[in-house]
């Protein structure tokens, strides 16, 4: 299920990058986010499964700390990528 969701986000966030109009977009990003969804399911339950019953909680806390740091990052990172990019490409 966590490789299909994860599949899934590549194939919509293509179809994203893509996209010549506003409802494909939409309809992109609605794909999109259901994936991310399902890949965030995933991943918690991986992180539950494997973790020693013992130091699960602060493994989950971990986890739960490095996905709320590493994804604003990751937004920024990607905003940076692309303003240069549309501004190499602008006439």
């Amino acid at each position: 299920m966590l490789r299909g969701s994860l599949a899934a986000v590549a194939f919509a966030l293509a179809l994203y990058g893509f996209s010549h109009t506003l409802a494909f977009a939409v309809a992109a990003l609605v794909l999109l986010g259901g994936a991310y969804v399902g890949t965030l399911t995933g991943l918690n339950t991986a992180v539950q499964l494997h973790a020693p019953t013992s130091e699960r909680s602060r493994i989950l806390s971990l986890y739960t700390l490095s996905l709320s740091i590493f994804y604003p990052l990751g937004a920024l990172v990607q905003a940076a990528f692309a303003r240069a990019w549309a501004c190499a490409r602008s006439p």
